[in-house]
């Protein structure tokens, strides 16, 4: 699998990629032979991966007509890859529309980071009322660290 960082200034996926990264220069984007892409955020807005340094996945989309074929694997691989740090995060929507994700996730050995769900990257206190929409997330980290022992 072919995973190269994209020039923001190309608009492989017009449309798709929120325009906030294509100015910002604390993030990569890599895509996989134009069937997908996601980003890696070094400076992700959610207040303990920004505290302590962790950067994030985001945005992975993988266009329809290749989806079950590896390419979402093959993308976090690579950030995990390509990442300076011990412990990178990613964030899952909690809708049923996005259950295919939540098990890759877990499957991939992320982990829910302990802070319940968010909004737009705040938490949701409890006995808030809150949409459910792809802004309702838990957000999970993975240790990079090799295993000792």
């Amino acid at each position: 699998m072919k995973i190269q960082k994209w020039n923001k200034k190309d608009h492989i996926f017009d449309d798709l990629l929120d325009a906030a990264y294509l100015v910002m220069d604390d993030c990569d984007i890599y895509y996989a032979q134009n069937r997908g892409y996601c980003v890696l955020n070094r400076q992700p807005k959610y207040p303990p991966y920004k505290r302590l340094g962790i950067p994030e996945i985001q945005d992975l989309y993988v266009l329809p007509e290749y989806r079950g074929q590896g390419l979402a694997t093959a993308l976090i691989n690579h950030c995990e890859d390509v990442c300076a740090n011990d412990v990178i995060g990613i964030s899952v929507p909690v809708s049923h529309q996005f259950g295919v994700a939540q098990r890759l996730y877990a499957k991939l050995n992320y982990i829910p980071d302990g802070n319940g769900v968010t909004y737009d990257r705040e938490y949701v206190e409890i006995d808030a009322m809150t949409r459910v929409d792809e802004n309702l997330c838990l957000m999970l980290i993975k240790d990079l660290k090799p295993n000792e022992g």
